[in-house]
């Protein structure tokens, strides 16, 4: 994966997008219980049923305005299985998905699931060999490109990674079967 620069392309959903995290965690925070584990943040819904949420933001400047990526973790309230999703620029070109690049190793490709022209979500299972790497690296570069084709590259810190994980299973509700 290489970097080129993104020649200012979509301010503006990089600060709707902002908004959006800001003002959902805002809100979040008066109802939920939160936790951080290294990079990410866990937190759940203190109503039932409990829902958790592990995520972080990525963002390009060091106040944390201009949000690039937001990663979520969770468990599927179905099936209980773990997925991964993560939200980005609504600029995005769906077809060519996300790239995941783990430490120097592994390479993955996530499609994208939905567009619309708020957002981009590109989701899939957080289980195998995808999961394991993860959770033992160090950093993950994402990238996706652009309408104007450019290509935008940004860190995902793994730190916590795996002891949120544990955290979120550990706050799933019992299932009534």
């Amino acid at each position: 994966m290489t970097q080129t620069a993104t020649k200012g392309a979509g301010c503006v959903w990089l600060l709707a997008l902002a908004m959006n995290f800001f003002c959902a965690a805002g809100s979040a925070s008066a109802a939920a219980d939160t936790s951080r584990y290294g990079a990410w943040g866990l937190a759940c819904e203190k109503q039932k049923p409990k829902v958790c949420v592990l995520s972080q933001i990525v963002a390009r400047d060091p106040q944390g305005k201009q949000v690039v990526v937001g990663a979520n973790a969770y468990l599927d309230a179905e099936t209980g299985k773990p997925k991964i999703e993560f939200r980005l620029s609504p600029l995005a070109v769906p077809s060519a998905g996300l790239g995941l690049k783990i430490d120097k190793g592994a390479e993955y490709r996530l499609a994208m699931s939905s567009c619309d022209p708020k957002l981009c979500v590109a989701r899939g299972l957080l289980e195998g060999e995808l999961r394991t790497r993860l959770e033992s690296g160090t950093v993950a570069q994402l990238a996706f490109l652009l309408q104007d084709g450019s290509q935008v590259v940004v860190p995902l810190a793994l730190k916590g990674l795996k002891s949120g994980m544990t955290a979120l299973a550990a706050r799933r509700p019992a299932r009534a079967d």
